[in-house]
């Protein structure tokens, strides 16, 4: 795993936008701290993502969530972003309080299929109302091109002091014996 770049800033931040990604990993994988600007009573935010300037082709979108007291699926499609696909703490959750998300983008320089994308998220509000949650996503770009730029956004804004990653990933070989 190699770190390629990051998006963070001492103010609030509409988007972090990842672009001339290097073309010579396997996987991306993506790691954002962050909380919204929005207040939403403590509820947590959601992550949207776009790849290569595309507002089309993003397909089904799976989810498995909790928090702490019920489990909730969900399936749905959207067709100008990634969606949900991952957590953030709001504005109306305790102070200081930042949610973390994983988003493994696989294959994203393989021409010959789609793209698949995974996230795990959370948000804790240590116990005080709405409690926090836990997701597990998945979604589709349904697009062949070599993803080349992402930018990533939520509810409203990124709060102060958010952090957005990027790491390239590279599978090794195995040979047969």
């Amino acid at each position: 795993m190699v770190w390629i770049a990051s998006a963070t800033s001492s103010s609030a931040f509409t988007y972090g936008t990842f672009s001339s990604i290097p073309q010579t990993f396997t996987h991306l994988q993506l790691r954002v701290f962050g909380r919204a600007t929005f207040n939403n009573g403590g509820y947590n935010g959601s992550l949207y993502i776009q790849f290569s300037g595309s507002g089309v082709n993003y397909g089904y979108r799976h989810s498995l969530s909790g928090n702490g007291a019920t489990a909730t699926s969900f399936n749905g499609t959207s067709t100008s972003q990634l969606s949900l696909i991952g957590l953030v703490s709001d504005a109306g959750s305790i102070a200081n309080n930042y949610g973390a998300s994983v988003i493994d983008i696989l294959d994203y320089t393989n021409t010959n299929k789609n793209k698949t994308v995974r996230a795990i998220g959370g948000a804790d509000n240590n116990g005080t109302a709405n409690y926090g949650a836990v997701a597990l996503t998945s979604q589709a770009w349904l697009d062949l091109s070599a993803i080349t730029s992402i930018q990533v956004g939520t509810d409203s804004q990124f709060a102060a002091n958010s952090r957005l990653d990027l790491y390239g990933i590279t599978s090794s070989s195995v040979t047969g014996a």
